[in-house]
């Protein structure tokens, strides 16, 4: 809840300016991931298809020029010979785009960080390890997409790149001398990357 609450108190001195749009997206997510500090498997994974949902913030500067701060629920992971791995994430972006509006169609591009949460982990349809540490992990983000008018909002269609790094930590429970004691492993940090497709919808609010 901190997470949500911080990234909130961000967006309304922007919300509060003018040129400002308001949108929300979802698609479909195809994603890979490697270990980077963790012996198996040391190689990068096949791709894993999964979900994307988001809302976003569109603040225009120098007319066709935008900060877009966005928060997302994305799935990432990736598929092994053995097991399957699906990892839930919470995303809170800041990118800087530029678009091109005209009477029919608009066209745009954007591109910049994010930090991301681990919400749970999946392996081959059954839950992780309730105990696991999650951490914090950043990325890199790219994307671009067309619209057209529909109504009083805009309805299009974006594709966006995403590199990222994150980490979690596996917990134990140890049994000495009848006291069951917390054990924690060193952090398992991974990158993950991929691409998604969005469908979204977006309207100005001033």
């Amino acid at each position: 809840m901190k997470f949500i609450t911080i990234f909130l108190l961000i967006l309304l001195p922007i919300a509060a300016r003018s040129q400002v749009e308001v949108g929300v997206r979802s698609g479909v997510a195809f994603s890979k991931q490697k270990y980077d500090n963790y012996s198996y498997p040391p190689h990068l994974s096949n791709h894993i298809v999964s979900i994307e949902a988001g809302a976003m913030l569109n603040w225009f500067f120098l007319r066709s020029f935008f900060l877009q701060p966005e928060l997302t629920f994305i799935q990432k992971g990736g598929a092994y010979s053995n097991s399957t791995v699906k990892i839930d994430h919470l995303e809170a972006a800041t990118l800087l785009g530029y678009e091109r509006k005209c009477e029919k169609l608009s066209l745009f591009v954007n591109s910049g960080v994010f930090m991301d949460r681990i919400l749970n982990r999946i392996m081959d349809r059954s839950v992780g390890n309730d105990n696991d540490e999650y951490n914090w992990g950043w990325g890199l983000m790219h994307g671009g997409g067309a619209a057209i008018p529909i109504g009083k909002g805009w309805i299009g269609l974006a594709g966006r790149y995403r590199y990222s790094l994150s980490g979690f930590r596996k917990v134990y429970e140890t049994d000495i001398n009848g006291e069951r004691i917390p054990d924690r492993d060193p952090i398992i940090i991974y990158k993950n990357k991929g691409w998604s497709i969005n469908l979204y919808y977006k309207i100005d609010i001033h």
